[in-house]
């Protein structure tokens, strides 16, 4: 396993521990624990943490100091905390499984994924999940989804054929930035959304040509890949990129506030989520 991935588990270990500094040797020996790493490979662990903070910066729920890394107090706010907690729920071998995955997941991370894009665009950006099954009053018919989704963009309908029983044609969420003018030829964002832990291939969902068929798009759109993963060697991450724009965990969170504000829709989802890794999490073998 990647010393990236066993960082995944650190964050966990870290949200689950309820104190709110432990000393690295601690968290370097609960490494070799759990993972069988020798005390060398444990520390580029921690390393990985530290690099991850100098990123994110404000936005870490962790401050990683010399001999300790230190919980901050708002870490259950953050939206870094949920991501790593809902990247935690769905790696099996490390959740008990007597305990039941919370519902909702990939459509929970749509929707804080469709706020990180619409933060791509800054001030006037507008946007929505576009998967179904929809809680914002999305036609279930592909045929009606499309002409709902042109009417909120105020662009007109393509002239291609729609197949009426197909979900979401490889798009999750939608984004895009109009102009005060009200005229065409504005920038968007399609995004497919993955909770999936191989995704090379999703990447590949979202075929423009097909889109600017149904869709009047004057400026071709960004295809997006948001993931709630981190650790791509750098191969991968070129040949993702190569055809969308990649959003990894520390990218959707280096996009969104500090805190997450308690009147987002998903704000409550997220504290359940952070219940049932701190129940569930399996801190040694």
């Amino acid at each position: 396993m990647s010393n990236e991935k066993i960082a995944d588990w650190v964050e966990a270990f870290l949200v689950c521990a309820g104190k709110t500094t432990l000393p690295i040797s601690a968290i370097e020996s609960a490494v070799t624990k759990k993972f069988g790493l020798n005390s060398h490979d444990a520390s580029f662990v921690v390393r990985n943490l530290n690099q991850r903070s100098k990123i994110l910066k404000a936005r870490y729920p962790f401050k990683i100091h010399n001999l300790a890394v230190e919980v901050k107090a708002n870490f259950e706010s953050t939206p870094y905390t949920a991501l790593s907690c809902l990247a935690a729920a769905l790696t099996d071998e490390w959740c008990r499984p007597d305990l039941d995955r919370p519902r909702g997941i990939p459509e929970l991370f749509e929707e804080i994924a469709c706020d990180a894009m619409i933060k791509i665009f800054g001030e006037g950006a507008q946007g929505l999940r576009f998967g179904w099954p929809s809680s914002i009053g999305r036609p279930r018919e592909f045929n009606d989804a499309i002409s709902w989704l042109a009417e909120k963009m105020n662009i007109k309908v393509g002239a291609s054929y729609r197949p009426p029983r197909m979900k979401d044609g490889g798009v999750d969420v939608v984004v895009w930035r109009p102009f005060a003018d009200n005229k065409s030829g504005f920038p968007i964002l399609l995004g497919q959304v993955t909770i999936e832990k191989e995704y090379d291939h999703k990447a590949d969902d979202i075929d423009l040509r097909i889109w600017s068929g149904w869709l009047s798009m004057d400026v071709e759109p960004t295809v997006v890949l948001a993931v709630p993963w981190t650790g791509l060697d750098k191969e991968q991450w070129t040949r993702i990129n190569s055809r969308a724009l990649l959003l990894d965990r520390i990218r959707i969170a280096s996009l969104l506030p500090e805190i997450m504000s308690e009147e987002k829709s998903y704000f409550e989802k997220c504290t359940d989520l952070i219940r049932h890794v701190r129940a569930g999490l399996v801190l040694d073998d």
